[in-house]
C-alpha cells in the first residue's frame, strides 16, 4: 500500500453581502488508487477526510487518521457522518 503526499493547495472565493471570502485548503495525502484522501485549512481548523465508499478501508482510514494527527489536527473532533443510508445504492451500484 502505497500513500501520495500532495501538497495542493486550493481556494474557494465566493461574495457575502459584496465582500470577498477566501478559504484556502490543502490536499494532504491521497492513497495511491484515488479511494482516500485528506483535505485540511491551513491552520488546523477544519479537516475532512473524503472516501469514495461509504465505508473506507480500516487500514487506510487508520493511516490517514495518524496524518491528521502529526499534522496537529484533533481527530477526537471529527464528526463522522452516516453512511448507512448509502451503503446498499452502493452496493448495488459496484456488483
Amino acid at each position: 500500500m502505497h500513500i501520495i503526499q500532495v501538497g495542493i493547495l486550493f481556494g474557494v472565493h465566493y461574495f457575502v453581502l459584496n465582500h470577498i471570502v477566501v478559504w484556502c485548503y490543502n490536499v494532504m495525502m491521497v492513497d495511491e488508487n484515488y479511494q482516500i484522501s485528506l483535505v485540511g485549512s491551513k491552520a488546523e481548523k477544519y479537516l475532512w477526510i473524503l472516501s469514495r465508499t461509504p465505508v473506507p478501508d480500516p487500514d487506510l482510514l487508520k493511516i490517514v487518521l495518524a496524518e491528521a494527527e502529526a499534522r496537529g489536527y484533533d481527530t477526537s473532533k471529527l464528526i463522522w457522518v452516516d453512511q448507512s443510508r448509502n451503503i446498499e445504492a452502493w452496493e448495488n451500484e459496484n456488483k
